[in-house]
């Protein structure tokens, strides 16, 4: 299992990234890890947990209930996303993927993201699995949702303001559809995103990750200060990587979908 860094303990979500890059490369990821990832985070109702109560989380957070961890314990629909893309992608007739999307399927109409400070990102993850999947009806219907969240400038926000690691994703977001007419929407974002680019080709950085109590289910709608370090705070996101990423990664999408000269 992967975690988090070398001094953390291991989660769902750095071993779904790490064994999505294991299929990326064509690598074979062992029967024995797959076990252990289910076992440990895979809940009875299909959905993903970020930690598990057999790992070391208690011992490095210093509790001794697992109700005083209660939230970091429970399902999580942002991580929930990326096992399910994650499945979908490796095998789409294995028990854990029809667990994880029968999920999905029944809580589809309230989905939140809670790692994250907008649901942008789980969006992103379902929009990419149910392109894969050939669902047109629920990607449709993200389509739907996200196209309303676009500011009139073409950036999208999270509660903080314009974000541009969500506008990245968003915009995305919209390329899998099938609309002709977001294209217009589309080019909007991108004219945004050009205008706000550094000279060194990176963004500025977004902010995007939060870390709430380790007891809270559902975090509240309270500002999160940006911290390096702590609980209630949005992690600094360093060097601008999660922006520039996700921006870029979006980019390359729009060129190659619409062979733009715009760049």
């Amino acid at each position: 299992m992967w975690d988090y860094n070398t001094t953390w303990t291991e989660d769902a979500d750095s071993t779904n990234f790490a064994f999505l890059s294991y299929l990326y490369n064509g690598k074979k990821i062992s029967t024995t890890l797959l076990n252990k990832w289910k076992m440990l985070f895979q809940k009875e109702n299909g959905g993903f947990s970020t930690y598990s109560r057999d790992s070391k989380i208690l011992t490095l957070l210093n509790e001794k209930e697992e109700v005083n961890i209660k939230g970091w314990l429970s399902v999580h629909d942002c991580v929930s996303a990326v096992s399910f893309y994650f499945l979908a992608n490796q095998d789409k007739n294995e028990e854990s993927f029809l667990r994880v999307k029968s999920y999905f399927d029944s809580n589809f109409k309230k989905l939140n993201s809670y790692w994250w400070t907008s649901d942008i990102y789980t969006y992103y993850y379902l929009s990419k699995t149910y392109k894969l999947l050939n669902e047109k009806e629920k990607l449709d219907s993200i389509i739907s949702k996200i196209k309303e969240k676009q500011n009139k400038n073409g950036s999208f926000s999270d509660k903080y303001g314009e974000n541009y690691f969500y506008t990245g994703l968003a915009l995305e977001i919209l390329l899998l559809g099938d609309d002709g007419n977001l294209e217009k929407q589309i080019k909007k974002g991108v004219n945004y995103l050009l205008d706000m680019q550094y000279t060194d080709g990176s963004w500025k950085e977004s902010h995007s990750l939060q870390m709430p109590y380790a007891n809270v289910v559902i975090p509240s709608n309270t500002y999160f200060p940006v911290a390096n370090y702590g609980m209630n705070v949005r992690a600094n996101e360093f060097g601008r990587l999660f922006t520039t990423a996700a921006i870029l990664n979006f980019l390359t999408s729009y060129i190659q979908k619409y062979d733009s000269g715009t760049f």
